[in-house]
């Protein structure tokens, strides 16, 4: 992977670029790596589909993450539903817990 492929994002905008522009390697810092490390929960592969809505969305991952759906709701809202699908099923995460990072890697 070059150098030419990996993107750093700090904000939500960012990151919906990122993840739409199908980027190799996307490096989520700062605050939204905060708020996406919930992430790092989803042990299992969740049943997720671009077409759910908010609520199926947060069912089907509290069903695999020991977290409440409405962590879940909360996240999806703020990050949205395209974003959260196409990071679980386009993406594999590495946390960085010492630097505060989140490293999403293209499958």
């Amino acid at each position: 992977m070059s150098i030419m492929d990996t993107v750093h994002v700090s904000t939500m905008s960012e990151l919906k670029d990122a993840v739409k522009q199908k980027r190799e390697r996307i490096v989520v810092d700062g605050k939204l790596a905060n708020k996406l490390s919930i992430l790092a929960k989803v042990k299992d592969k969740p049943d997720v589909h671009p077409g759910m809505s908010t609520s199926q969305l947060a069912g089907s991952l509290a069903g695999v993450a020991a977290v409440p759906v409405a962590v879940w709701i909360t996240l999806i809202i703020a990050t949205g539903v395209t974003v959260i699908v196409g990071l679980l099923l386009g993406y594999n995460l590495k946390v960085k817990v010492g630097d505060n990072e989140l490293v999403f890697d293209k499958k």
